[in-house]
């Protein structure tokens, strides 16, 4: 269950995150042209090292940022913390054992979180993070559409328009 709770909660904020840029951009052109950028942005910023070790140097301030905004980063961490810790690994002969990187010879699921540089982190957290990011993008979706105020016309309006076209285009 926590495997599809984090899930769902990651693409309820995915898709609230959408809904925001939806919101914010004057048109439907400027929203796909910008919310390619971000998704591709929050991807990048979301992973965890691949080499297996945590950061060594923080990152700059607008980067930690824009990392804590991700949906991505989040998820990851959670499912994580879900599946490892507290697990016991199959122990390997040395000849079957990765020689190098930050996961080589490790024990436990406990042991790699730490690595990771995740040991203070857990999985109800996380789901935490996302909760609160996904309430922030609602906000924001809601005053993008309070700011953009979509523009309805009536029916009445748009037949009229419509006769004064055609009976233009008719009567030459």
């Amino acid at each position: 269950t926590t495997l599809v709770g984090t899930l769902s909660l990651a693409a309820a904020t995915c898709a609230a995150l959408g809904l925001a840029i939806g919101a914010l951009a004057p048109s439907a052109d400027l929203a796909l042209a910008a919310g390619i950028p971000v998704m591709i942005v929050h991807m990048v910023l979301g992973i965890l090292n691949p080499a297996g070790t945590a950061e060594t140097k923080p990152p700059s301030a607008a980067v930690s940022l824009a990392s804590h905004a991700s949906p991505i980063k989040w998820s990851i961490r959670a499912l994580c913390c879900a599946e490892l810790r507290g697990m016991e690994l199959e122990r390997r002969s040395l000849k079957e054992a990765p020689r190098m990187g930050g996961l080589a010879l490790v024990r436990s699921g406990d042991e790699v979180l730490e690595r990771l540089g995740l040991s203070g982190s857990s999985c109800r957290q996380c789901c935490g993070r996302l909760g609160r990011l996904l309430a922030a993008e609602l906000a924001l979706a809601y005053v993008g559409l309070r700011l953009q105020r979509p523009k309805y016309t009536s029916m009445a309006q748009a037949r009229a328009e419509e006769e004064r076209e055609r009976g233009g285009v008719d009567g030459a």
